[in-house]
């Protein structure tokens, strides 16, 4: 469920209709709470981590958990090489335009991923919805950086995980080549699109 307000009592019953009338199952109540770092969602079949939120407690950032084997590690090519997307946004909150970019690109310019996956990066990255997107340099940066401030110790684990697949790819476009990757140390603006790198998705709240 989606706009609730913290701090707020909810009451929440099923029912059903048919030709007999309606039915109601037992009223259940919950009171909304702040997101916490570290803490799991599940979101339809896809569950993922909270590595971000925002002042208010109620929006932030999720990714999906390393340990669940989706996305991976998934290793394969950027998108479109020799052609610009438009997918230059570094900073938070870029991510999804940026990977509605790269395929709209992949789609104008029918491109075909090289390796035999056979999907480009961004277009895999929306496999559990079209909310999931490949992130921004900055959003790829909180994932990573935040893992210091979570009490639980879920981040620090699953990126302890996922360390030894980097180079991890960001949505962020260099240029009609290159795209911003981070091996789990440091940044690289050098990366070619045809490079096969780890993708892992990630969606806002």
């Amino acid at each position: 469920m989606t706009g609730l307000t913290v701090g707020t009592l909810y009451h929440v019953r099923a029912y059903a209709t048919n030709g007999s009338g309606t039915a109601y199952g037992t009223d259940v109540t919950f009171t909304a709470t702040a997101a916490v770092l570290g803490q799991s969602v599940q979101l339809n079949y896809q569950s993922g981590y909270v590595f971000d939120i925002d002042l208010t407690g109620t929006h932030g950032l999720i990714a999906l958990g390393y340990s669940q084997g989706f996305p991976g590690p998934i290793t394969t090519d950027w998108g479109c090489t020799s052609t610009t997307t438009g997918a230059t946004g570094t900073v938070i909150g870029t991510g999804l335009a940026n990977t509605t970019a790269i395929i709209a690109n992949i789609t104008t310019n029918l491109c075909t991923s090289n390796p035999a996956y056979g999907e480009f990066a961004p277009v895999i990255s929306q496999y559990p919805g079209l909310d999931w997107y490949l992130p921004s340099k900055d959003e790829m940066d909180l994932l990573w950086t935040n893992r210091a401030t979570d009490a639980t110790g879920t981040l620090d684990a699953l990126l302890s995980t996922a360390l030894g697949v980097a180079p991890f790819w960001s949505s962020s476009e260099v240029s009609s080549t290159n795209v911003w990757t981070f091996d789990g140390t440091v940044w690289s603006n050098l990366s070619l699109k045809t490079d096969l790198n780890t993708l892992w998705p990630v969606r806002s709240f």
